[in-house]
């Protein structure tokens, strides 16, 4: 990153996905250039982390912030998702997701301007159905356990997903996000009727 004036509290912040009501502690939180100067819930499914530099940021210089979590959440046993929210300008980011499940497919896609909050109807409905792809693909390592996404010069303003499946899992996965829908519960429903 390149700050142009002395960076806001807003300026330093990294974003973490969790489920409502799920809170994180410092100790879940590294990072080997800043300090965590606060933990601030901003919305449902997001804790805002503002972090405070070790060494003092110079106007006009580049600087490389990096960070890693452990999520405080436990998703579902048949999937994951990591949103990121580009706030700022940036070359290059970088995300690597280490896991103790093997994951069988990984995706990438960005979240459109008027539905930027990620949820489970959107998870499948613009990653699944491939129509917001509009990135870098996100790639798998070390057997199904850890995933590497670079997104170059990412637009600022937007969401970026990587949506992760677990090895046997796919199958469930759209089974369950499929009945959120309106069509498929009313489906559902006529076959149960005319079984009897």
């Amino acid at each position: 990153m390149v700050f142009l004036d002395e960076p806001s509290d807003e300026d330093r912040l990294d974003l973490v996905d969790v489920l409502p009501g799920e809170d994180m502690h410092e100790r879940h939180y590294q990072s080997s250039d800043s300090t965590v100067g606060d933990i601030r819930r901003k919305g449902l499914n997001t804790l805002a982390v503002y972090w405070q530099p070790k060494v003092p940021i110079t106007p006009y210089t580049t600087y490389q912030h990096e960070m890693k979590y452990v999520s405080p959440s436990l998703y579902g046993d048949d999937a994951f998702y990591k949103a990121l929210l580009i706030d700022n300008e940036i070359g290059i980011a970088d995300v690597e997701i280490i896991s103790k499940n093997q994951i069988e497919e990984v995706l990438g896609f960005v979240m459109p301007f008027w539905a930027a909050e990620v949820t489970v109807k959107r998870l499948y409905r613009y990653g699944m159905s491939g129509r917001r792809r509009r990135c870098e693909q996100p790639t798998l390592h070390d057997d199904g356990h850890k995933v590497r996404w670079t997104l170059n010069r990412p637009k600022r303003g937007r969401v970026y997903v990587l949506l992760a499946i677990y090895t046997g899992q796919k199958s469930r996965y759209i089974r369950e996000s499929q009945q959120l829908f309106l069509p498929a519960r009313i489906g559902n429903f006529f076959r149960k009727i005319t079984r009897f």
